[in-house]
């Protein structure tokens, strides 16, 4: 039994909090509420049955050294033990986008630098690819690179036209041991290290949909390209429940999105988009151990882009 607690996930992309705000993780998080929508918060004091723990946070992961690019984030330093020994740390992942619990396990999917990457995508659907791109731009809670991040500008790292989708990072899957308090990397130590199945890690936008079905647990997101601008591709994921160990992946093609998943009659659904147009996809049906898919039923919807 999973004990009740309140979880808040709260990551910063952009270095250091002055010392004065960053006393404490609450205190951390009213600074930034309040910087990030003009809001005059006063922290009030916490219900006896609902105080705020800090269960875990991403890792410093890059050093970043302010100004534009070329002396912007880079990953020629490394943080080493979660320190840089030049520059400021740097907390890419910036989203938890999935969740799934089984038996004592909490799992989670995230995305790295979502504002940054949604705003770049969006400036790759409504302008061609000659009108500039969104300026640099740095602030106390983000820091959006765009075509000038490391990633843009090292040949080969993004697919040709995605350029502003810089700010993007492979994402992760993690698992909250809540008998041990602790978190076991599942995507970096699991998955081969390279190979089709890393690949496909290094290919996705965001870990979005996660479902669970006999014993095992299903991670999925689209593609870079597919759910960034609309392009082809979904990635799927499976581990066994039991040891969070990896078993095997997919790809499939004429979808660019995915969501929740239902189990129901010893079936797993999934509703997926397609890349015909604004045509919701088909809900798909997974039956472990075969892994096989079928269409089942599929919908139109009408969606508006502003």
């Amino acid at each position: 039994m999973i004990p009740k607690r309140v979880v808040f996930a709260v990551v910063f992309s952009i270095s250091q909090l002055p010392a004065a705000i960053a006393a404490t993780p609450v205190q951390a998080l009213y600074a930034w509420w309040q910087n990030e929508y003009g809001l005059t918060l006063t922290p009030g004091t916490p219900n006896a049955s609902h105080t705020p723990e800090l269960l875990t946070r991403a890792p410093v992961d890059e050093c970043y050294h302010g100004g534009n690019p070329p002396t912007g984030s880079t990953n020629s330093i490394q943080p080493v033990n979660g320190d840089c020994a030049s520059g400021d740390k740097k907390w890419n992942e910036a989203y938890v986008w999935s969740t799934e619990t089984v038996g004592t396990d909490v799992w989670w999917g995230s995305m790295a630098n979502t504002f940054c990457v949604i705003d770049g995508g969006t400036s790759i659907l409504r302008n061609s690819l000659t009108s500039p791109p969104p300026a640099f731009n740095e602030s106390f809670t983000r820091i959006c690179e765009y075509d000038q991040s490391w990633l843009a500008t090292t040949p080969g790292l993004l697919p040709a036209g995605l350029e502003r989708l810089g700010d993007w990072r492979p994402p992760k899957i993690r698992v909250y041991d809540t008998t041990k308090n602790l978190v076991i990397e599942v995507s970096d130590d699991n998955i081969p290290k390279s190979g089709a199945d890393r690949d496909r890690v290094n290919s996705t936008l965001g870990f979005r949909s996660m479902g669970v079905s006999d014993g095992y647990v299903i991670v999925a997101g689209a593609t870079l390209a597919g759910g960034a601008v609309g392009a082809d591709g979904i990635n799927v994921f499976f581990f066994r429940a039991s040891d969070r160990s990896f078993v095997k992946s997919c790809s499939l093609r004429g979808y660019n999105d995915i969501r929740n998943w239902v189990a129901a009659n010893g079936s797993l659904y999934a509703g997926v988009r397609t890349t015909q147009g604004m045509w919701t996809a088909p809900h798909r049906r997974l039956k472990p151990p075969v892994f096989s898919f079928k269409n089942v039923l599929e919908m139109r919807i009408r969606e508006q882009w502003n």
